[in-house]
């Protein structure tokens, strides 16, 4: 029975260290990621910013070729 008891105490730290790790990755995970996330979303900006001033440029030289 003692057998037993230790064998599930020791399962039961092993989990508790399983969650901790599992848990602190988690953390570094989302800590890591979030800077990605954001220069991602930077870029995406940056993109439809540059898109826009296309369509800008494409707006007026198709005014241009319409006035002349």
């Amino acid at each position: 029975l003692l057998e037993s008891y230790l064998v599930a105490q020791q399962h039961h730290c092993q989990m508790k260290e399983f969650l901790i790790v599992l848990l602190m990755s988690l953390v570094m995970g989302t800590v890591y990621f979030i800077p990605f996330h954001i220069s991602l979303l930077g870029q995406f900006l940056s993109i439809t910013n540059y898109v826009k001033q296309l369509l800008v440029i494409c707006q007026t030289l198709k005014n241009c070729l319409i006035v002349h």
